[in-house]
């Protein structure tokens, strides 16, 4: 259970992402990580995952003097059978980006907070 109280659908796990898929919606690089999706905020909070350290540095790279506002960098994203298209945000006390998790997409892809899920995430512009 979801510490804001959701039903987690464990008996219904995620599908894998299809990998290369992604490369066909996305026009930049690709990145694929698996990490626990973490809440932010009380019961009605926004849900994030953190990118890991190897593809954040590359993401800063790719787009050091970007022109988009508060360091974020369009993003399409996968989760099991969830895509969407949604922007990262640079987090400085982290070292990496953050990726916000939709509702919708979470319910698609059964997510809740901690469990460990594969993601990717391909780069937009």
């Amino acid at each position: 259970m979801d510490p804001d109280g959701e039903v987690c659908p464990h008996g219904l796990r995620p599908r894998r992402p299809r990998p290369g898929r992604l490369d066909a919606v996305s026009s930049g690089p690709a990145f694929s990580f698996v990490a626990p999706p973490w809440q932010h905020g009380g019961a009605d909070g926004w849900r994030f995952l953190t990118l890991p350290e190897d593809p954040g540095e590359e993401i800063r790279e790719i787009s050091a003097g970007s022109p988009r506002p508060f360091g974020t960098v369009r993003a399409t994203v996968t989760v099991g059978p969830a895509t969407w298209s949604t922007s990262l945000f640079a987090d400085r006390r982290l070292g990496s980006y953050v990726l916000p998790v939709k509702a919708k997409a979470r319910q698609e892809a059964g997510l809740c907070v901690g469990d460990e899920v594969e993601c990717q995430v391909g780069l937009i512009d």
